[in-house]
């Protein structure tokens, strides 16, 4: 187990050192001088010249590189060139917007999907399985955008039950906290849900046909506990596979769902660096999503072997 996970900790690091490198040659090859943008079109050549020098814009690139890598290993990825706000600073005070997003997405899609994949994979062919399964592949056809404007029209323009935009932070109120985030969490969640039940529905229609299932059946063991100990335990690597997927996924949808909904997350952050050519804060974010979906994929393998034997000393 031990060795599995230093492995994985080796290839992240690998995987983590490539990323870096991308991320500070696409920036490289992007129109538009950084000092320029820190200093103003209207800026004489001076100052913008003094800009580049306090940048480090004139270093040669691997310094360049190396200085900004550096940094950023410790932390430190920069300032915005738009507001001067510290880059980390930026993404600390979105993270919680975007974890709660996440949690409840997150959430919304396991407690779905696993019991209708569960109940689907159990009777394959039944009236809920062919139910189901269309169900999974309209939550998996429907665009996101379109998903977010209907539930605002009809559960924020029409009922009024929740509200069309913003966020209200825990802290403040948990009941509003648990409002704002109920149509954005469906929304991000709803492909994932679907996903999931896919894989938990394909994962124990399998398993229910093994020659030790059957024999348990045989011997009269009842349905509850051959499930549990036996069905849903050996299908349940694709699930974990399937959901590691999907938090990645649900980390890229949410900078549409942000958008849409109003909240000022790590996602509208990303579109409003984007736009705004702020190459600090786009550069710090890719690191700082890379890093989570990193950790994400380690736990994921981790529980391969906490669920697997044959992982866990391979």
């Amino acid at each position: 187990m031990l060795n599995m996970i230093m492995r994985r900790l080796g290839a992240a690091v690998i995987i983590f050192f490539l990323v870096s490198i991308l991320v500070f040659a696409l920036i490289l090859l992007v129109p538009g001088d950084p000092a320029v943008a820190v200093a103003g079109e209207n800026a004489d050549a001076d100052r913008i010249e003094a800009i580049r020098s306090q940048l480090g814009l004139d270093d040669p690139i691997i310094v360049q590189y190396w200085n900004w890598l550096t940094d950023a290993l410790t932390g430190d990825f920069g300032n915005s060139l738009v507001t001067g706000e510290s880059v980390i600073s930026g993404l600390t005070e979105r993270l919680p917007a975007t974890a709660s997003l996440m949690i409840l997405s997150v959430s919304l899609a396991v407690i779905g999907g696993v019991p209708a994949g569960l109940l689907a994979g159990l009777r394959p062919g039944s009236v809920f399985d062919r139910g189901a399964s269309v169900l999974a592949t309209i939550g998996l056809a429907v665009p996101s955008f379109w998903l977010a404007l209907v539930l605002i029209m009809f559960f924020s323009l029409d009922l009024g039950w929740f509200p069309a935009v913003g966020y209200t932070p825990f802290t403040e109120n948990p009941w509003n906290w648990f409002l704002g985030l109920t149509l954005p969490a469906i929304t991000l969640g709803t492909a994932g849900m679907a996903e999931i039940a896919r894989q938990t529905r394909a994962g124990v229609a399998d398993t229910s046909r093994r020659e030790y299932v059957q024999t348990a059946y045989a011997n009269g063991v009842p349905e509850h506990r051959v499930v549990g100990r036996h069905i849903l335990r050996n299908a349940s690597i694709p699930i974990v596979t399937v959901l590691g997927l999907q938090v990645a996924g649900m980390l890229g949808g949410s900078v549409i769902t942000e958008t849409i909904f109003g909240i000022d997350g790590i996602g509208s952050y990303a579109v409003q660096a984007v736009s705004q050519r702020d190459f600090p804060v786009v550069q710090g974010m890719v690191l700082f999503v890379t890093i989570i979906v990193l950790i994400v994929n380690l736990l994921v393998d981790i529980s391969y072997g906490m669920i697997n034997p044959k992982v866990r000393s391979a």
